[in-house]
């Protein structure tokens, strides 16, 4: 991913150093993108148009702390971060400074930076060359950079190169665990320093802790196919990049759709690392490409704000029709989560085969709960579509975004309840 990311960087940078033409149209600038040149909430990462020298320095960047990076990393959530860490600091820029024509892949280096710093934390020892590079980078990247965002060049220079010195003298006195601490509270003060100075490479510098954090705790509680970064992405990503490209003065239908693109491109990239198109990965796509057209056509961004209102639905209907096959939703669901444990009494791993085909009372639990999941989704769908078509524009995304986690915490307690109540972790004397 790293020699992927770094060969399309530097073919775009040449062609856009030889051809300013080329650069002048894939740089930040908002006027242009409020105008319909949608490219150009991703192309001034790939464009340097400050010359050769910062295109040489973001590739160094991209080579040393990508590849020690990925060591850590699967491939995709390697290049999310990066392409999160890039595009969102468009898009405060945007915000910040509507007049700012600027670009580089430097702020999707920063969110690089910002995750290896938090990640080698928790790796332990590592004296290979490339973590050493990677981290002599890094701080003359965040140190540097600081200092250019305070006061200038001069100051800049002076700050970078008295900190390649000091790391230098780290190496030699420190041992690997306090270097990646003393490496980590730099990036950490840089990210908030430049943050507070609306430079972009806090912005990157902040999403790439962030992402790394997520990743940790993925880690430490074992949540099944990355839940914490899947959740950041197909829930909390879209919701922010709505609300930074409306401040931005983004037509409000291009934010909804680029918005909703992020959880289409999510079930892409699933569909492509695991070999399996799932039905949800469809249903995502259909309904993004479905409510972006009728909302173009009817000029009323109304649908495309309701559409996850036919997700919700889809779902309920799943629960709901899958009491006609062989297994409710809810059994094929749990049953993976829990198998083992003790449930009426048995613990063997073919003890849910034989309560399903010889107990009335464990087929009518699985059954109830189905219906209960099925209806209160249908409810939540119901609700998406009041709240598109009755409140104000700016306040639906939010709001729906807010109602996920409210409508899946109280199925949690409901079912749970119920579930206690029939006895499934009793024996079957107390039923």
């Amino acid at each position: 991913m790293t020699v992927a990311v770094l060969a399309v960087t530097l073919a775009t940078g040449v062609a856009a150093q030889l051809s300013p033409a080329l650069s002048a149209a894939s740089t930040r600038d908002l006027p242009r993108l409020r105008a319909g040149e949608w490219w150009r909430i991703v192309t001034p990462v790939l464009v340097q148009p400050s010359g050769w020298g910062q295109l040489v320095f973001n590739l160094l960047g991209l080579v040393v702390v990508g590849i020690a990076l990925q060591r850590h990393l699967g491939p995709w959530t390697w290049l999310s971060i990066y392409v999160v860490g890039g595009v969102g600091s468009i898009v405060v820029v945007g915000v910040w400074d509507p007049s700012d024509t600027g670009g580089g892949s430097s702020a999707a280096v920063a969110a690089l930076i910002g995750s290896l710093a938090v990640l080698r934390l928790s790796a332990g020892a590592d004296g290979s060359r490339i973590a050493w590079w990677a981290q002599l980078y890094s701080v003359f990247f965040v140190v540097y950079l600081t200092a250019m965002a305070a006061g200038g060049v001069l100051p800049a220079v002076i700050a970078g190169n008295t900190a390649i010195v000091l790391a230098v003298v780290a190496h030699r006195a420190w041992r690997p665990t306090t270097l990646a601490r003393g490496c980590a509270g730099v990036v950490i003060v840089g990210a908030v320093t430049m943050v507070a100075l609306e430079d972009d490479h806090g912005v990157g510098l902040g999403v790439g802790v962030v992402a790394a954090a997520l990743v940790l705790a993925h880690r430490r509680f074992g949540a099944p196919n990355s839940a914490a970064l899947r959740l950041l992405v197909d829930l909390v990503v879209p919701v922010a990049l709505f609300y930074g490209l409306l401040a931005a003065g983004v037509d409000l239908v291009v934010a909804l759709v680029v918005g909703a693109a992020v959880p289409a491109a999510s079930a892409i990239v699933t569909a492509v690392t695991t070999r399996r198109i799932e039905g949800l990965a469809i249903a995502v796509i259909a309904l993004l490409l479905l409510s972006s057209a009728v909302s173009l056509v009817t000029g009323s961004p109304r649908f495309l704000l309701a559409k996850d209102a036919g997700l919700t639905a889809v779902w309920g209907a799943w629960f709901i029709l899958s009491l006609r096959g062989r297994r409710p939703l809810t059994f094929r669901f749990t049953r993976p989560l829990v198998e083992g444990r003790t449930i009426f009494g048995r613990t063997a791993v073919d003890a849910w085969d034989q309560l399903w085909e010889t107990d009335a009372h464990f087929r009518r639990m699985w059954q109830v709960s189905s219906v209960i999941w099925g209806t209160a989704l249908v409810l939540d769908a119901a609700v998406r579509v009041v709240i598109a078509y009755t409140l104000p524009l700016d306040v639906v995304p939010g709001l729906a975004g807010a109602l996920w986690p409210v409508t899946f915490v109280a199925l949690q307690v409901v079912t749970n309840i119920y579930f206690a109540r029939c006895g499934l972790w009793a024996t079957p004397t107390n039923w």
